[in-house]
């Protein structure tokens, strides 16, 4: 006997893919991202022990390029009549939490491979054959958007992290126990005439502020502000989500000269 079909939407639900396309997408990007999604859902599942399931996908298109996929049984032609709907909005679930990571909205690790997939979903985007690429559970809210604009803003925040933390556990500018790294947000959210050093480490800006146990903060310079490695300065600023925003230093010593620009 035949397995009967499940044609219902709300029957079966699908993670889609949607990308908003300018060219047609490449037969390597594309199966990089068949691919990856069906490695990335393996992990998913082993992680919580779900056996005998597995990801394929059910339909596909052209036009804008889309591809739709679902939570089967692993083996027997008969599981294919199975529903799996937690699988799949757990996975989607999932696929948003890492996708959080990449964009700097979440603090945790991420495994290799997790990344590998969010750069296989992005790459189309990325490289300009797609404008915009959105992942969703059977046309519910995206999971997953990338434009143009984010699409090369992606790993910034998660690589900061890890720099600063291989800086705390190096010490470059003595122990960790008195040149530290901040990891959260400063009390001193707003600077007007603030004293503080700013500090080159290993090519990225830092400023020691006076009052601060010698805590290092990340920083940004906004056009125009020029400084030098280890040079005190009257320094005026916002704390801007992960660094000090920097719109004016005055540098102060001997002469109180200013750094050469």
């Amino acid at each position: 006997m035949s397995v009967p079909a499940i044609t219902d939407e709300l029957e079966r639900p699908t993670l889609q893919v949607r990308y908003e396309t300018k060219f047609p997408i490449g037969a390597a990007d594309f199966g990089d991202l068949i691919r990856e999604l069906g490695k990335g859902f393996e992990r998913f599942a082993r992680g919580r022990r779900l056996r005998n399931v597995r990801l394929v996908v059910v339909r596909a298109g052209l036009g804008s390029h889309w591809i739709d996929l679902a939570v089967i049984g692993a083996s027997t032609a008969v599981s294919v009549a199975v529903t799996y709907r937690k699988e799949i909005y757990d996975f989607a679930d999932f696929l948003g939490k890492v996708f959080d990571v990449a964009k700097g909205l979440r603090r945790e690790s991420v495994k290799v491979a997790d990344k590998k997939l969010i750069d296989s979903i992005n790459a189309p985007v990325a490289n300009g054959q797609a404008i915009q690429v959105n992942v969703m559970v059977s046309g519910g809210a995206p999971v997953i958007t990338i434009n143009q604009q984010s699409a090369n803003s992606l790993w910034i925040a998660e690589a900061e992290d890890r720099a600063e933390a291989n800086l705390v556990r190096s010490g470059p500018l003595g122990a960790p126990s008195d040149r530290t790294v901040r990891a959260a947000t400063p009390a001193l959210r707003h600077l007007k005439g603030h004293f503080g050093t700013i500090l080159d480490v290993k090519g990225r800006w830092y400023v020691r502020l006076e009052g601060e146990q010698g805590v290092l903060n990340p920083v940004s310079l906004a056009p125009g502000v020029h400084v030098v490695d280890d040079q005190p300065y009257l320094i005026d600023g916002n704390w801007e989500g992960r660094r000090y925003a920097i719109h004016k230093a005055e540098p102060i010593g001997p002469g109180g000269s200013r750094p050469p620009t």
